[in-house]
């Protein structure tokens, strides 16, 4: 079955991300960290996972980098499918 609210695809190519964004996180997935971080998605999906948000990039294709001033890393514990949107602290209302 395909949810809408989950991961589809672990093709990078697939995950929209601004222009000034497409160099840096192309050098992620063709390295061997992001090709392992690919296979382990892979792997996951195949083995009926799901994985949140659908589109894990998104702030990267709703912000361009020169908008940038802080980048804040961590994982929201999000509990419940549609509540993963792609973007830290946030939940759609």
């Amino acid at each position: 079955m395909t949810r809408a609210d989950q991961l589809q695809s672990v093709n990078p190519a697939d995950w929209p991300v601004a222009d000034g964004w497409r160099a840096l996180t192309q050098g992620f997935f063709e390295s061997p960290p992001g090709q392992r971080l690919l296979e382990f998605l892979r792997q996951r999906l195949e083995a009926g996972g799901s994985i949140f948000p659908p589109q894990p990039l998104r702030a990267l294709e709703l912000t361009a980098p020169e908008q940038v001033r802080v980048v804040i890393l961590g994982q929201d514990p999000y509990h419940g499918r549609g509540q993963a949107e792609g973007l830290a602290f946030s939940v759609a209302a």
